[in-house]
């Protein structure tokens, strides 16, 4: 039976954790040939402003480009909304986006569209002229 002064088990045990990989997993660690500017700046979060170690991951795993184009599409948003242009910012943003991402398919890398590979099916694609042979051929 504990001390009638002492905290419950679960308490005392939580005043010193001993750190779970999961929370190893957690912690943010700076690249080791991370900028000086990123290391100043990680600096300044994690010690004067004490910004948790999730929102530094957050904050670090996206590349600036991404960060200043954000800036970017947020500083010009109240400009296309004067200009009553709002659904056209909108909507061509989700196009660029859209079109950003499309990616590049490698040499000899088949592609989803039968179109972009001389119209021959992928393997293991079921089309309408498959059923019909197989249902010609008795073999369903």
């Amino acid at each position: 039976m504990a001390p009638r002064g002492a905290p419950p088990k679960h308490v005392s045990s939580m005043s010193d954790p001993e750190p779970s990989p999961e929370d190893e997993e957690l912690k943010f660690r700076l690249h080791p040939d991370a900028s000086p500017l990123q290391r100043r700046l990680t600096e300044i979060l994690q010690q004067r402003l004490h910004v948790p170690d999730i929102v530094l991951l957050i904050l670090f795993s996206v590349r600036p480009r991404v960060w200043a184009m954000l800036v970017l599409w947020f500083a010009l948003s109240p400009v296309m909304a004067r200009m009553d242009l709002g659904p056209v910012y909108i909507l061509g943003t989700l196009f660029a986006v859209m079109l950003c991402n499309l990616g590049q398919r490698k040499e000899g890398e088949a592609s989803a569209y039968t179109w972009f590979n001389n119209f021959q099916p992928l393997p293991g694609n079921l089309n309408a002229d498959m059923i019909d042979n197989q249902l010609r051929r008795g073999q369903m």
